[in-house]
Parts: structure tokens; sequence; C-alpha cells
């Protein structure tokens, strides 16, 4: 894994694509995020954790928002502290505190982003990718929710009966709902993504803890890059976004959409 800034961030990896022996370790927890109750239960190669408990009204970070407030700044809870900004107040999202279950909180997006730090690249070199996202469409139908700004390429996308992962190259792998989802309830979605099966690739999707289905492809291997450089970019309410340097088991992704339903009561 790669991270771009104004200079170049790298964290090493093996020759296979993982951390290895030359990689970096991450801490067992990540701070807690103010109300946000427990960490997450899987801390072990996340390059990414933010949560609307961490949603600020001021690019400082020193005032957490609260209902209605414009948002310039998300802070990442993970080691990569690849925080969320957006400077540009018209683009700026908004906290929602009545939208979600529990009174939990929502960011809400309506032809607003925010844009990381330092842009995360997947390149063809590493071997797996995790990514959980909490949302709420807006409207029914194609969803962008987490993109590169180069002509949108490199996103993970729900169309209206599938969950798609776009590479930054073109390419693109879906899985389908096992029955059409096109609407506008709170769900948790997840992908992983694995490139050590030989030479094909297993692309996975998950939806509210349940296995969508797997879509295999040598083009996974071989021209497949992500390239994140913004999020909540489709018009809807956000909840928990997490990011994995690795291809989570069911029996992970299981453990990860519950405690998230804990917050949430998706399903």
């Amino acid at each position: 894994m790669r991270v771009k800034g104004d200079g170049i961030f790298s964290i090493n990896t093996s020759a296979s694509g993982g951390f290895g022996s030359a990689g970096i370790s991450l801490p067992e927890t990540v701070a807690d995020a103010s109300g946000g109750g427990d960490n997450p239960p899987i801390t072990d190669n996340m390059i990414l954790y933010v949560t609307p408990e961490q949603a600020y009204s001021d690019s400082a970070g020193t005032t957490l928002a609260v209902n209605g407030d414009n948002i310039p700044l998300v802070k990442d809870l993970s080691s990569s502290a690849n925080d969320l900004t957006q400077l540009t107040a018209s683009s700026q999202p908004s906290l929602d505190t009545t939208k979600f279950p529990n009174g939990a909180k929502a960011i809400f997006a309506l032809s607003d982003y925010l844009s990381f730090t330092n842009t995360i690249n997947f390149p063809q070199t590493d071997d797996y990718f995790t990514i959980y996202i909490v949302l709420q469409k807006y409207i029914a139908g194609i969803h962008y929710s987490a993109i590169s700004n180069e002509s949108q390429q490199g996103r993970s996308e729900f169309q209206t009966d599938s969950m798609d992962l776009l590479s930054y190259v073109g390419s693109r792998r879906a899985v389908s709902y096992l029955s059409a989802d096109n609407g506008t309830d709170l769900r948790i979605y997840a992908f992983t993504l694995d490139r050590t099966a030989g030479t094909i690739g297993e692309f996975k999707g998950y939806l509210n803890s349940v296995y969508q289905g797997m879509d295999t492809s040598s083009q996974i291997n071989t021209n497949f890059i992500l390239e994140y450089t913004r999020v909540m970019s489709g018009n809807g309410w956000y909840g928990d976004i997490l990011m994995y340097q690795s291809a989570h088991t069911a029996s992970e992704v299981q453990t990860i959409h519950d405690w998230l339903n804990t917050k949430y009561s998706v399903y």
C-alpha cells in the first residue's frame, strides 16, 4: 500500500504484496471516538477508520460537529491518520443526528465530498484489500461512494442490482445481489479482494453480513488498480467507513458487520 501526499509516504511490502517482515505493525486498538463506543474488533492491517463521531465543524479539529453543522474535517482513527478534509464550504457535507437509529450520527452528502489527506493507492503488486461502508442512499439507483478524482475511475460503486469495484485503469468486477436491491434502506456493504488464488483473483461482496457472491477473473491479477482520493461523493447518509490491507474471511466480515450493527441497527 502506498499513500501519496505532497511527497511520497510508502508502507513497504513484501514481494507478494503483503506487509511481510519489511512492513509495519498496526496497533491492537485505535483511539476512542468521542461517544463512538468500542473500537473496531479487528485492527490488524487497518489503513482507514473514519466515523461521524469524529466529524468536526472546524478545519483545526477542535470542535465536534453537531446536528446541521457543515463538516470540513473528519479524523481518521487508524494509525495512518489519513484525515478527510473539505475546505470549500459549498462542497462540505453536514452532520445529521436524526436519520439513523439509536441516535447514531450520520454524515449527509448531497453533491458534496471529502478528500483524503493522502491518496490511497492499491497497486497491482498488493494482494489484499477490504472495505466496509455504512450507507443509506439518498435516492435509489447507481451510487458512487469512494472514488478517484481522475475521471472518477477506481471507485466502489453500488449499481441497481450489483456491487462493483471499478479499477483506476477502467476494468470492472461485479457481484450481483441475491435479489435486486435498488432501495434506500440503511445498509452495511463490504468488498474483499484477494489476488493469491493462483492466476485467478477473487472479488467477494457482502450486504448486511450476507455473502452475495464472488467474481473471479485473471483480470483482477493483471489489470486491476484501485486509487481512492475522496469518499462520500455519492448522495446519501454515511456512517463508519473502514479499509484494510487484508482480505477478510467470511468470519471476519461477520465480526465487523455485527459490530457495526450494534451501532446502527441495520439488521
